[in-house]
């Protein structure tokens, strides 16, 4: 069965356990209320049939729940779009993501077991990613942080066990100010962490590798590298990596080692001082900005219409060779008159 909607807003009294399949809606409508679409638990019996969904430019709203547990596999999202309610997508089948520059705080559950997310892409206006806001999305990988974002929740991304293929570097964000309990909790591909100067607080395991039942303790059972910008020690309780395992390494400033070693760091950390002379991972990315640039990807290549000149970056800030097939992931094509986000699927 299909639906075209005409109204201005779309709450859920209409569902009922109508058996769609595809859905669309009507330019003209600004809001799709709380649950409108979600789709019944297939052990219930009812209907789950939703796979296409199109929606109108003139959408502002998507309300809590919206499209829980539908089977759609790609939702365009409207450029005009600016909330996103909690749970909005939370079990669905979505295998790929844009999220409009206009939404600056991605809520609580909003892509929670999307046990099918592989690529997301970020506003750049993004402020807060919300508690369990992709908990347990086993197939993201390569996600890049906007530099505008200040808070990560917690849980945010605990068992994205892929989330830093291939490379194993987690980059956050230039002005983050601080990383939830158990927000990378699970993410067994990370390495590496790089933790710029603006950040403030980092919450209990939030790199540690799993929860161990029955004994309820998390730990951390490969070396792990963080080189941390912050001048004074970030606040922490110590028990970022779990309170067992392997002590990994922590790289800062020459003239905080001291600081370092006498904060909660030193619990879980060997501490060293950063080379002056290893580059900065940050430098590559961190004018992701500048005039809108078409780029496009075919068979794996990237291409710029109008520009001579271009670079490729991945997400660790390395430069690839031009003119290659480049896998799956995330990256930053970088040109004299800006910057641009690019997803090789």
């Amino acid at each position: 069965m299909n639906l075209h909607y005409p109204q201005k807003g779309i709450s859920p009294e209409f569902w009922g356990g109508i058996n769609l399949e595809v859905v669309t809606i009507e330019e003209g409508t600004v809001e799709i209320g709380d649950y409108a679409f979600a789709q019944a638990f297939p052990e219930e019996g009812l209907p789950n049939n939703l796979t296409t969904i199109r929606l109108p430019q003139s959408l502002k709203t998507i309300g809590g729940g919206a499209f829980m547990r539908v089977r759609c596999p790609k939702i365009d999202l409207p450029d005009g779009l600016d909330k996103i309610g909690d749970s909005a997508f939370a079990g669905s089948l979505i295998e790929s993501i844009r999220i409009p520059n206009g939404v600056k705080y991605i809520d609580r559950f909003t892509f929670y077991h999307c046990d099918s997310l592989r690529y997301v892409e970020l506003p750049r206006g993004l402020e807060t990613i919300g508690q369990q806001a992709f908990f347990e999305d086993g197939l993201l990988s390569s996600i890049y942080f906007p530099e505008n974002l200040r808070y990560i929740g917690w849980y945010a991304f605990e068992g994205c066990a892929n989330i830093c293929e291939p490379t194993g570097l987690l980059i956050l964000p230039q002005n983050l100010i601080e990383v939830g309990r158990n927000a990378f909790c699970g993410c067994l591909s990370i390495r590496r962490v790089v933790m710029p100067s603006s950040l403030v607080a980092v919450g209990e395991y939030s790199f540690a590798d799993e929860q161990r039942w029955p004994h309820n303790y998390y730990i951390k059972d490969q070396k792990i590298r963080v080189d941390c910008y912050a001048y004074e020690p970030p606040k922490s309780d110590g028990n970022i990596l779990g309170n067992e395992g392997v002590k990994g390494d922590l790289y800062v400033p020459a003239e905080s080692v001291e600081r370092y070693k006498a904060s909660n760091w030193a619990k879980e950390f060997n501490i060293y001082p950063l080379d002056p002379d290893e580059e900065n991972p940050y430098t590559a990315l961190e004018d992701v900005k500048g005039v809108k640039l078409e780029v496009s990807v075919v068979g794996g290549v990237v291409s710029v219409e109008g520009v001579d000149e271009f670079d490729v970056y991945d997400v660790s800030g390395c430069k690839l060779p031009a003119g290659r097939p480049l896998p799956a992931g995330v990256y930053v094509v970088s040109t004299p008159v800006g910057s641009e986000r690019v997803v090789v699927k």
